[in-house]
Protein backbone atom coordinates (compact mmCIF):
# COMPACT_ATOMS: atom_id res chain seq x y z
CA UNK A 1 0.00 0.00 0.00
CA UNK A 2 1.28 3.60 -0.73
CA UNK A 3 2.56 5.78 1.97
CA UNK A 4 0.15 8.84 2.08
CA UNK A 5 0.95 12.48 3.59
CA UNK A 6 0.08 13.72 7.19
CA UNK A 7 -3.20 15.59 7.07
CA UNK A 8 -3.05 17.25 10.97
CA UNK A 9 -5.75 18.80 12.66
CA UNK A 10 -6.09 22.61 11.42
CA UNK A 11 -7.32 23.56 15.12
CA UNK A 12 -5.14 23.41 18.37
CA UNK A 13 -4.20 21.65 20.34
CA UNK A 14 -3.00 18.13 18.58
CA UNK A 15 -3.35 15.30 20.98
CA UNK A 16 -0.05 13.20 20.90
CA UNK A 17 -1.39 9.93 20.36
CA UNK A 18 -3.45 11.18 17.93
CA UNK A 19 -0.37 12.67 16.46
CA UNK A 20 1.81 9.60 16.17
CA UNK A 21 -0.93 7.39 15.42
CA UNK A 22 -1.09 9.44 11.98
CA UNK A 23 2.22 9.72 11.46
CA UNK A 24 2.61 5.90 11.93
CA UNK A 25 -0.52 5.53 9.30
CA UNK A 26 1.68 7.42 6.82
CA UNK A 27 4.71 5.01 6.93
CA UNK A 28 2.60 1.95 7.24
CA UNK A 29 -1.01 2.31 5.72
CA UNK A 30 -3.66 0.49 7.24
CA UNK A 31 -5.01 -2.44 6.05
CA UNK A 32 -7.72 -2.96 7.96
CA UNK A 33 -9.17 0.31 7.03
CA UNK A 34 -8.55 0.71 3.84
CA UNK A 35 -12.05 0.70 1.89
CA UNK A 36 -10.46 1.28 -1.97
CA UNK A 37 -9.00 -2.07 -2.78
CA UNK A 38 -5.73 -0.88 -2.04
CA UNK A 39 -4.54 -4.37 -0.58
CA UNK A 40 -4.79 -6.02 -4.13
CA UNK A 41 -1.44 -6.02 -4.67
CA UNK A 42 0.09 -8.69 -5.27
CA UNK A 43 -0.20 -11.87 -7.78
CA UNK A 44 1.21 -15.03 -8.79
CA UNK A 45 2.67 -16.24 -11.80
CA UNK A 46 3.37 -19.29 -13.17
CA UNK A 47 7.20 -19.11 -14.40
CA UNK A 48 7.32 -20.93 -17.51
CA UNK A 49 8.56 -25.25 -17.89
CA UNK A 50 8.12 -25.21 -14.04
CA UNK A 51 5.67 -26.05 -11.09
CA UNK A 52 7.01 -22.98 -9.58
CA UNK A 53 5.01 -19.56 -8.79
CA UNK A 54 6.63 -16.18 -8.24
CA UNK A 55 4.94 -13.45 -6.78
CA UNK A 56 4.72 -9.86 -8.32
CA UNK A 57 3.27 -6.77 -8.38
CA UNK A 58 -0.36 -6.44 -9.77
CA UNK A 59 -0.69 -3.37 -12.16
CA UNK A 60 -3.45 -0.76 -12.06
CA UNK A 61 -5.42 -2.22 -14.92
CA UNK A 62 -4.78 -6.11 -13.68
CA UNK A 63 -6.22 -4.93 -10.60
CA UNK A 64 -9.31 -3.50 -12.51
CA UNK A 65 -9.54 -6.81 -14.44
CA UNK A 66 -9.99 -9.02 -11.12
CA UNK A 67 -12.58 -6.62 -9.84
CA UNK A 68 -14.66 -7.02 -12.75
CA UNK A 69 -14.01 -10.94 -12.73
CA UNK A 70 -14.59 -11.12 -9.05
CA UNK A 71 -17.30 -8.10 -8.07
CA UNK A 72 -17.89 -9.50 -4.60
CA UNK A 73 -14.54 -8.45 -3.69
CA UNK A 74 -14.71 -6.98 -0.06
CA UNK A 75 -12.80 -3.75 -0.49
CA UNK A 76 -11.00 -4.41 2.86
CA UNK A 77 -8.14 -6.93 3.51
CA UNK A 78 -8.57 -9.64 5.44
CA UNK A 79 -10.84 -12.30 4.74
CA UNK A 80 -11.28 -15.41 6.23
CA UNK A 81 -9.54 -18.73 4.63
CA UNK A 82 -13.09 -20.04 3.42
CA UNK A 83 -13.83 -16.54 1.85
CA UNK A 84 -10.34 -16.72 0.51
CA UNK A 85 -11.20 -20.39 -1.12
CA UNK A 86 -14.53 -19.67 -2.35
CA UNK A 87 -12.82 -16.56 -4.33
CA UNK A 88 -9.72 -18.13 -5.38
CA UNK A 89 -11.87 -20.89 -6.74
CA UNK A 90 -14.68 -18.42 -8.71
CA UNK A 91 -11.08 -16.82 -10.06
CA UNK A 92 -9.47 -20.36 -11.06
CA UNK A 93 -13.44 -21.29 -13.11
CA UNK A 94 -13.95 -17.89 -14.57
CA UNK A 95 -13.35 -17.70 -19.06
CA UNK A 96 -12.25 -14.33 -18.79
CA UNK A 97 -9.18 -15.24 -16.00
CA UNK A 98 -5.74 -13.69 -16.50
CA UNK A 99 -3.06 -16.37 -16.26
CA UNK A 100 -1.78 -15.40 -12.52
CA UNK A 101 -3.74 -16.14 -9.66
CA UNK A 102 -4.19 -12.65 -7.19
CA UNK A 103 -2.84 -13.10 -3.64
CA UNK A 104 -5.89 -12.27 -1.19
CA UNK A 105 -3.99 -10.84 2.30
CA UNK A 106 -5.03 -13.06 4.56
CA UNK A 107 -6.46 -11.79 8.47
CA UNK A 108 -2.61 -12.66 10.40
CA UNK A 109 -1.32 -10.37 7.57
CA UNK A 110 -3.71 -8.08 8.51
CA UNK A 111 -2.88 -7.90 12.21
CA UNK A 112 0.82 -8.34 11.13
CA UNK A 113 0.18 -4.65 9.66
CA UNK A 114 -1.76 -3.54 13.03
CA UNK A 115 1.04 -4.81 15.19
CA UNK A 116 3.66 -2.73 12.72
CA UNK A 117 1.73 0.59 12.52
CA UNK A 118 1.65 0.07 16.70
CA UNK A 119 5.47 -0.51 16.61
CA UNK A 120 6.27 2.60 14.70
CA UNK A 121 3.95 4.57 16.27
CA UNK A 122 5.29 3.41 19.81
CA UNK A 123 8.67 4.76 18.50
CA UNK A 124 7.65 8.01 17.70
CA UNK A 125 5.56 8.63 20.76
CA UNK A 126 9.02 7.81 22.81
CA UNK A 127 10.85 10.26 20.53
CA UNK A 128 8.47 12.55 21.40
CA UNK A 129 8.99 11.66 24.65
CA UNK A 130 12.51 13.02 24.14
CA UNK A 131 11.82 15.72 22.75
CA UNK A 132 9.72 16.69 25.86
CA UNK A 133 11.74 15.82 28.35
CA UNK A 134 14.81 17.67 27.02
CA UNK A 135 12.40 21.01 27.03
CA UNK A 136 12.65 21.02 23.11
CA UNK A 137 8.37 20.93 23.55
CA UNK A 138 6.01 21.34 25.53
CA UNK A 139 3.66 19.13 26.26
CA UNK A 140 0.32 19.86 28.20
CA UNK A 141 -2.96 18.15 29.48
CA UNK A 142 -6.41 18.73 28.51
CA UNK A 143 -6.08 21.45 31.59
CA UNK A 144 -3.14 23.15 30.16
CA UNK A 145 -1.25 22.31 33.14
CA UNK A 146 2.66 21.01 31.67
CA UNK A 147 3.21 17.28 31.60
CA UNK A 148 6.38 15.45 31.36
CA UNK A 149 5.06 12.40 29.34
CA UNK A 150 3.63 11.76 25.41
CA UNK A 151 0.77 9.52 25.51
CA UNK A 152 -2.98 9.55 25.47
CA UNK A 153 -4.74 12.77 26.47
CA UNK A 154 -1.79 14.93 26.01
CA UNK A 155 -1.08 17.57 23.87
CA UNK A 156 1.03 19.77 21.88
CA UNK A 157 1.04 23.26 19.86
CA UNK A 158 -0.15 22.20 16.01
CA UNK A 159 3.20 24.70 15.55
CA UNK A 160 5.49 22.24 17.11
CA UNK A 161 3.93 19.04 15.75
CA UNK A 162 4.63 21.35 12.24
CA UNK A 163 8.09 21.54 13.62
CA UNK A 164 8.64 18.33 14.59
CA UNK A 165 7.61 16.34 10.97
CA UNK A 166 9.58 19.27 9.37
CA UNK A 167 13.03 19.30 10.85
CA UNK A 168 13.10 16.22 13.29
CA UNK A 169 10.93 13.75 11.25
CA UNK A 170 13.40 13.18 8.53
CA UNK A 171 16.14 12.20 11.06
CA UNK A 172 13.86 9.91 12.98
CA UNK A 173 12.02 8.45 9.96
CA UNK A 174 16.05 7.31 8.66
CA UNK A 175 16.81 6.03 12.46
CA UNK A 176 12.93 3.99 11.77
CA UNK A 177 14.02 2.56 8.82
CA UNK A 178 17.63 1.16 10.26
Amino acid sequence: MQKTDIQLPLDDPIDLWDFTRLIAKSICPSMREAEDYAWLQKKLVKLPTSDLEIQSDMSAAERATLLRILPGLPPHAGMPPREREVFMDAYLKHPDRLPWKPVFVSEETVAANGHQILQIQEKHRLALQQEIASGKLIAFNQHHIDEGRAGKNIFIRREDALNYLNVDCRRKLTQLTQ
